[in-house]
């Protein structure tokens, strides 16, 4: 019986590659739109800088940053790590039809 019931409830999940899929969308969605566009642009070092200024002047979006690095495990990384991160594991693994 529990069987049939795990059975049931398997199709409900969603795909690794929805996952990461669902972790970048995460991922922007707390990115003020300019650092977005920088990001999905591909301009890594200019979302850097902006995140860096973004920090330090505004506390949604520093509170946004820390709550996403918490739940992806990488609070111990910079910003510049942060942004590698999402590009190895999300973007070019996207890309790479993975």
């Amino acid at each position: 019986m529990i069987f049939l019931a795990l059975l049931s409830f398997g199709g409900c999940d969603q795909s690794p590659a929805e996952q990461r899929q669902a972790r970048l969308e995460n991922f922007l969605s707390i990115l003020p739109e300019p650092i977005r566009e920088s990001f999905v642009n591909r301009k890594y070092n200019l979302a850097v800088e902006q995140i860096e200024i973004s920090l330090a002047e505004n506390p949604d979006f520093a509170a946004r940053w820390t709550a996403i690095k918490k739940t992806e495990a990488i609070d111990l990384f910079n910003t510049a790590e942060v942004i590698d991160y999402f590009v190895d594991y999300f973007v070019n693994y996207r890309a790479s039809g993975n």
